[in-house]
């Protein structure tokens, strides 16, 4: 059995899949050193969830440890409104809705099916703007798809660092490559 795969590595990996293998040789230093402004804001944006702090209401599940065993992901969600059955990703903007971010979504829905939760809504929520984005429970074909694309990252070496792949001009890590 291979190591589970962090959802947020999801995201990573479509938009750049060679920083996956920098977020783990820099995981040892202070973040200040190599995250841009985009993930710093990101984090501030989450520091109420993962401190606690966003709200003291039962209505709410908040920064909860998911895991999938049949797709071997953990991660945490952000929220799950318990009255509403609504899943919530939250990011600090969203310019445009990516693949990537969706599957982070279906991946924490696929981890809460299997711990029991009944889920009726899924959606991301901007922050910056306060604007939602409903994103729809995935049909079957979609979890074929998904599958799939768990099985590529699994199998695919890009995310150890040995990829030959031309530099990603939009990374935060581009200045890394070599």
């Amino acid at each position: 059995m291979t190591d589970a795969i962090p959802i947020s590595w999801l995201n990573d990996y479509i938009f750049d899949p060679k920083s996956i293998y920098f977020h783990n040789i820099l995981a040892d230093f202070d973040i200040i050193n190599y995250h841009q402004k985009p993930q710093i804001l990101g984090n501030i944006a989450h520091e109420s969830l993962d401190k606690q702090t966003y709200t003291n209401s039962k209505q709410y599940l908040i920064d909860k440890s998911i895991y999938s065993e049949e797709f071997n992901l953990v991660g945490k969600i952000d929220i799950f409104d318990i009255q509403t059955k609504t899943l919530i990703e939250r990011k600090k903007k969203i310019h445009k809705l990516y693949q990537g971010q969706i599957y982070q979504l279906w991946a924490q829905y696929y981890c809460m099916l299997e711990m029991g939760y009944e889920i009726n809504h899924l959606k991301i929520y901007s922050i910056s703007d306060n604007k939602n984005y409903l994103i729809n429970i995935p049909t079957i074909e979609d979890k074929l798809i998904f599958s799939e694309f768990i099985i590529q990252l699994q199998n695919d070496s890009n995310y150890h660092g040995s990829s030959n792949q031309a530099k990603n001009t939009t990374s935060i890590y581009k200045e890394y490559y070599f």
